[in-house]
Order: C-alpha cells, then structure tokens, then sequence
C-alpha cells in the first residue's frame, strides 16, 4: 500500500510538472523584432525555428507560411505606445515596402471586423497613392473618402496586420530594416 501510494505521489508530481513545462514552452514569447510599433517573429515560417518554436507559433499565430513568402508585421500600439482602440481614428502613413505585394487588415478580437462594405484590407493595389508614391490609410470607425479601414462600431483594441509577400531576400535576411508604416491617433471619436 505505501509503494502504491509513493508511486501515486510520484506520477502526480511528474504530470503536474510536465503540464507546467509544457505551458512554459509553448507560452513564452517568440523571438521577435520590434519596429515602432510593429512586431515581426523571427520563428514564424523559418526552418531553423525548433520544435519549441514550431509550438509557440502553432499556438499563437495562424497559418504562417515560410518566411520568403510572406512576412508578417503585426501592431497593438500606435506610434506613441497607445493601445489602437476601435473609438479613435488613426492616420497609417508609409510607402510600398520591398515586397512583390503587401495588405493591411485589422482584427479585433482576432477576426476581421465586419463592416457593411465587406472591407477588410487595403493592399499595395487597392491603395490611392500621393504623386510621390507614399500613400495614408485612415482606420476609423468613420467612414473616409479615401483609403478607409472600417475599425468597427462595437468597442474593442484592434490589432493591424501587415503582410508583405513575396519579400525582397534582403527583408527576409532583415525583417527589422523595412521601412514600416507610421501609425498616429489623429482624433478620438
């Protein structure tokens, strides 16, 4: 009876530390660069990403393709570290970056915000740009003449993703070199 029970204890306390190492894996942060406001991983879709690596994007991104064929650019905050609510509007100013195509979509809650004119995403061709090249896209949740991302009406922080594809080999070999979007609460709404 005492062995059973030490082997109960024991199996007991190898289980519950076990289930605690694997959540420590699979919840500790990816290796990751930060630009301003915008996050990119170094794991997500690079094959020298381990097996703890694969874990933690499995969990916590969807889908991430290979690294040469799309880079994702992920914000919370705009520039000045505020968190992007769906109650302000936000002036989102850049120009293309070194990739074959990009998007810009916005999430809240982590799924695209429904809007009346099925609007997700602006991309490298739907964009209206300036002379110059550089364009603004105005995320609000009213709406704009002109690149507008529907933000959504109900209360919510949002979460912008920015997915370059095809990228240059020099942004894969340097995701933080690329000349990211500016992103600035113009007004509170």
């Amino acid at each position: 009876m005492k062995t059973l029970l030490k082997f109960a204890l024991a199996s007991a306390i190898a289980s519950a530390l076990g289930g605690w190492g694997a959540y420590a894996v699979v919840h500790r942060p990816s290796p990751s660069i930060h630009r301003g406001p915008w996050m990119a991983s170094l794991a997500a879709g690079r094959s020298h990403g381990g097996l703890y690596e694969r874990a933690w994007i499995a969990t916590h991104r969807l889908w991430a393709l290979d690294a040469s064929e799309v880079i994702y650019y992920l914000a919370k905050t705009d520039s000045s570290d505020r968190l992007l609510t769906n109650t302000a509007t936000y002036r989102i100013e850049g120009a293309d970056l070194d990739t074959r195509w990009w998007s810009l979509a916005a999430y809240k809650d982590g799924h695209l915000i429904s809007n009346e004119l099925n609007r997700y995403a602006v991309t490298q061709t739907t964009v209206e740009r300036e002379p110059d090249g550089r364009w603004t896209i105005m995320l609000s949740p009213l709406p704009h003449e002109v690149n507008w991302l529907p933000s959504g009406e109900q209360w919510g922080n949002l979460m912008l993703v920015l997915r370059c594809y095809n990228p240059s080999p020099a942004l894969v070999a340097d995701p933080a070199a690329a000349s990211l979007p500016t992103i600035v609460r113009e007004a509170e709404e």
